[in-house]
């Protein structure tokens, strides 16, 4: 989600697609010149996608296909953030924002596309190479940015990467030996946090570059969400459940149990 909160790109990593909607009608287009915007209100009402480029809704600004060949949809694209763009002092706004892909167009490497939000149109590719994660059949697995506009991401059971927000440089540092990253989010002091699976909750400080597990987070973690209060919120699927994080301390506030509970995997 765009961080004004207006626009949505939507990975799709058995097409290789990424695809933007806007949430307001006064952003949308009325492509058709009939002076109204047509577009779902409803799961119920899903318009037709006719072409690879041809949709009924209205309210999808564009959609981009990536420029590679997957043999699998594991190496489709999963990982993304915005970032927040350029400052106009002018118009006391952001500008411009950026929109980060990952995706591993071949074996070993993986790709960090850069796109235009408002055309879709891939600007910069930050490579790569060698691409050493725990599991190469994926690409990048998770984003997230930071207060700095550097964009972090890992692979699934692999390293932390960081994209330096000026340059495009990239930096990487290998997990603890019994990490086997799944989820991640990075919180307001700028502290990368995973949920493992299997393996606990890791919180990775970026200024002394320290992995802290949490004690008493054993398990299989799925995604993971920092609020604004210094809790992380980690997804877990056995036991099942929700694990309440303090991020300052790196200690289990409590881990809530759900009735039913499943498969839980998204935190937002």
């Amino acid at each position: 989600v765009s961080a004004d909160g207006r626009f949505v790109v939507v990975n799709n990593r058995a097409t290789a697609r990424i695809t933007m909607i806007a949430a307001n009608e006064e952003d949308c287009s009325d492509n058709d010149n009939n002076n109204t915007i047509t577009t779902s209100q409803n799961p119920n009402d899903l318009l037709a996608w006719n072409t690879e480029n041809d949709w009924a809704d209205e309210c999808i600004i564009w959609s981009t296909k990536l420029p590679a060949a997957f043999a699998d949809s594991n190496a489709g694209p999963r990982a993304v953030t915005w970032n927040l763009g350029t400052w106009n002092y002018d118009t006391c706004s952001y500008e411009d924002p950026k929109i980060f892909v990952g995706y591993r167009p071949q074996a070993n490497v993986a790709h960090m596309a850069v796109l235009n939000s408002a055309t879709g149109v891939i600007e910069d590719t930050v490579i790569i190479n060698p691409w050493n994660v725990g599991n190469n059949n994926w690409g990048p697995y998770g984003a997230a940015l930071d207060a700095e506009q550097n964009v972090w991401f890992t692979g699934l059971r692999g390293n932390v990467y960081k994209i330096d927000g000026n340059d495009l440089s990239v930096q990487t540092w290998a997990p603890p030996g019994n990490a086997q990253f799944y989820g991640m989010t990075v919180d307001g002091e700028g502290r990368t946090w995973t949920g493992g699976c299997s393996g606990p909750v890791y919180r990775f400080d970026p200024m002394d570059e320290t992995f802290t597990a949490v004690p008493g987070t054993q398990a299989c973690h799925r995604g993971v969400a920092a609020d604004r209060e210094g809790h992380i919120w980690v997804a877990s699927n056995g036991p099942c459940g929700v694990a309440e994080v303090d991020a300052d301390t790196a200690t289990l506030v409590e881990f809530h149990n759900l009735a039913p509970c499943s498969t839980p995997v998204g935190v937002s």
